[in-house]
């Protein structure tokens, strides 16, 4: 596995920032709570 290969922190902390603006108009304060759902099943 080549250090490229890895997760790239910077597209993970873009992604979730996507999501939250995205998501924030129909799950509002539940949306933190999917954030951190997800997190912990790629972790």
């Amino acid at each position: 596995m080549r250090s490229s290969d890895g997760a790239d922190m910077s597209w993970d902390a873009a992604i979730a920032a996507k999501f939250e603006r995205l998501a924030s108009l129909r799950l509002r304060a539940a949306t933190r709570s999917v954030l951190d759902v997800g997190g912990n099943l790629v972790t």
